[in-house]
């Protein structure tokens, strides 16, 4: 049964890709905040190219370049952040809920970022929701999460190690981003 239901959906999808309305680029920017003490914001901008499927469902490859200040490591109270750049590669689901020229919609990015400085990659996830104004502005928010570490070294005049070192957990940016379709 499972066998027959992939098979199914894999049927409908290459229909759906064999008769594909049109194709689309859009050039991405963003700002986003922290929300947890592994990150203190980041912006940048992204490419997509896509197929839409019909009115309401899209999918799509891209590539961001985004300017990441994280929290890099703690020396008793004081705090130090550290700045990177990110590329990622990402898939993008879109479904729409509506074809009017207003139409709010979901989006979710999926990929793996490349980082440049200190060659730990990382794989993000984005889901957001937004609205598509006149089939040429996409504005949206959502949330950027990726997992992420920080050094917690012991204040200088500490001679314990004790509850110091390599702290990991979940980055969570909060991320507000505008597209503009692009022929």
């Amino acid at each position: 049964m499972k066998k027959i239901l992939l098979v199914i959906v894999s049927l409908i999808f290459a229909f759906n890709i064999a008769n594909a309305q049109k194709s689309y680029k859009s050039v991405d920017l963003f700002l986003g905040f922290g929300v947890n003490e592994f990150n203190f914001w980041a912006g940048g901008i992204g490419l997509t190219y896509g197929l839409n499927f019909n009115n309401y469902l899209s999918l799509g490859l891209g590539l961001d370049c985004r300017y990441v200040n994280d929290l890099s490591s703690s020396e008793g109270s004081t705090m130090h952040h550290s700045s990177y750049l990110l590329v990622p590669a990402h898939i993008r689901f879109k479904a729409n809920f509506g074809t009017k020229e207003e139409a709010p919609f979901f989006m979710f990015d999926a990929g793996y970022a490349y980082n440049f400085w200190n060659l730990k990659s990382v794989v993000l996830f984005e889901p957001s929701f937004g609205v598509t104004y006149k089939n040429k502005i996409t504005v949206a928010a959502g949330v950027i999460i990726y997992p992420a570490e920080y050094i917690k070294a012991a204040p200088i005049n500490s001679y314990s190690s004790v509850g110091y070192g390599p702290v990991e957990g979940v980055a969570c940016t909060l991320c507000v981003r505008v597209g503009f379709f692009i022929k």
